[in-house]
Order: structure tokens, then C-alpha cells, then sequence
């Protein structure tokens, strides 16, 4: 029964799909990833059930995580790798291990999804997926980029008890 939901999960999100045809839309690094970060964020955002169904399996060593692993997470990880080899081949990105690189990026998208969404961080902190998209990305590429192509860019927060969104300017 779990892994019929989550096929059927897969199936309407695509996810797969979904990388590649931001992975293939054009632009620099910095957009590239941008999209792939928030395509993955809204589609969580949207809907938390995969998370916390996989969650749960993942902790009760069950064998559908290892079974989801295998057939959904590790080719999405194959094709946004392939994307860091050929930054790597293109002179863009330093020598990295292009699965651990993909593994990083995609690590912390997730991670910042199951804290808004899962430990309702969202409750404290409301960020804008368009800007934490944007955020991540720049401190992603920042860290294997071969130049420093991006500028560093200082945070304005609101004051913290007036604070509904985090803002970045």
C-alpha cells in the first residue's frame, strides 16, 4: 500500500522530468539552479506526504526506502550530477565530486523544506521560495565556482519581533 502512494506521488510530480526541463531551459548557473530549487520547494511546500511517508520508512529501516532510493532519488541525483560535470568539463566549477556536489545542493533545498514544512519553522520564519531559492543557489555555486562570479550579498533582516518574512534585498 505505502509504495502505491508513493509511485502515485511520483507519477503526478514528476520530479524527474521536472530537472530535466530546468536543467535544459537556458541561462547561467545561478538561474539554472535557482529553478531547480524552487521547483523543489513548491512542490513540498504543496504537499508534505512523500516527505513524511518516506521519513517514517527511512526509520523503520523499512525496505520501501531503500526501494524509493534506488528507482527515484539516486537518477535524480545522476542528472543534476551530469549538470556539475559539465560545469567541471566547461572550466565553470572547481574538481568536485560531481554526485556529492549534486547530493549538497539538493541537501540543502530538502533540508530547509522539512524545516519550514515539517518542524514548522514557517511559523517563526516565513521566507519567500523565490528568495530562498535564489539564496541557496548562490551559496551553493559560490562554494565550487573556479572565479568568484557572484558578489557576496549582505542580508536585511526586519527587526526581530516585527519580523513576518525574511527578506533579502
Amino acid at each position: 500500500m505505502y509504495w502505491a502512494v508513493i509511485e502515485r506521488k511520483i507519477d503526478c510530480a514528476a520530479p524527474l522530468e521536472r530537472l530535466l526541463e530546468n536543467l535544459e531551459a537556458g541561462g547561467d548557473d545561478l538561474d539554472v539552479l535557482s529553478r531547480v530549487a524552487f521547483e523543489v520547494l513548491e512542490r513540498r511546500t504543496k504537499d508534505q506526504t512523500l516527505s513524511r511517508l518516506l521519513l517514517y520508512s527511512a526509520l523503520e529501516k523499512h525496505e520501501l526506502s531503500e526501494r524509493f532510493f534506488r528507482n527515484y532519488i539516486a537518477n535524480y541525483f545522476e542528472v543534476l550530477a551530469r549538470f556539475v560535470r559539465e560545469g567541471i568539463a566547461a572550466g565553470r566549477f572547481r574538481n568536485v565530486d560531481p554526485l556529492l556536489a549534486a547530493r549538497g545542493f539538493l541537501g540543502m533545498v530538502v533540508y530547509h523544506s522539512w524545516i519550514q514544512e515539517l518542524y514548522r519553522g514557517k511559523e517563526v520564519q516565513d521566507f519567500d521560495l523565490h528568495v530562498v531559492s535564489r539564496t541557496l543557489a548562490r551559496i551553493w555555486l559560490q562554494g565550487v565556482q573556479t572565479e568568484k562570479k557572484l558578489a557576496p550579498r549582505k542580508a536585511k533582516l526586519l527587526p526581530r519581533r516585527k519580523r513576518l518574512k525574511h527578506q533579502v534585498n
